[in-house]
């Protein structure tokens, strides 16, 4: 079984095997890092030629790249926005197309309602029909009841008579005779 080689710092003066890059020196400078420039390798055998470390960015640097990250996030939200302005507008262009085309079918369709009469002919003329008949019915008993009445009344015409010459031969016998005094 092979063993795990443990993983060491280079100390200063420190060489890296040629293509890669020894690990940046931790420093005490906070901020961001800017890496080391790679030597180029050579067409012949490598030298020990020592890698430049790492140096803290200056803070000229450090002002540019938040300014460029504000300037990013606000053109990013400028994007967002702009987005947001033509989804809007598109929806109120489609709200209004929508609007102006049930308009126009409504209003057609309110001209057809309003061109056909609310009641056919047919069927006011159906009515009227039943209306003249019942009419001509009420008439009818109006005339067969004047001539039952005209026929009640002569008869009670003269019963009416014959009671009331009952009633003067009643008075005109006296008491005696039954009548009423």
């Amino acid at each position: 079984m092979r063993r795990a080689a443990a993983v060491r710092r280079p100390g200063p003066g420190a060489t890296a095997p040629p293509g890669r890059a020894l690990p940046a020196p931790r420093t005490a400078t906070p901020g961001p890092m800017l890496p080391a420039p790679r030597a180029a390798a050579p067409a012949q055998a490598p030298t020990a030629t020592a890698p430049r470390p790492a140096v803290p960015a200056p803070p000229a640097t450090v002002s540019a790249l938040r300014i460029a990250v504000m300037l990013a996030s606000a053109l990013e939200n400028q994007r967002r926005v702009t987005e947001q302005v033509q989804v809007l507008r598109s929806t109120t262009e489609e709200l209004i197309r929508g609007n102006a085309e049930m308009l126009a079918t409504q209003s057609g369709e309110i001209q057809r309602v309003a061109a056909d009469p609310a009641v056919g002919a047919e069927t006011l003329r159906t009515a009227f029909h039943q209306i003249y008949r019942t009419l001509d019915a009420i008439d009818t008993y109006k005339v067969r009841a004047t001539e039952s009445m005209a026929a009640t009344v002569e008869a009670l015409t003269a019963e009416l008579q014959e009671a009331s010459a009952r009633l003067e031969r009643g008075r005109a016998s006296g008491p005696l005779d039954g009548g009423l005094a």
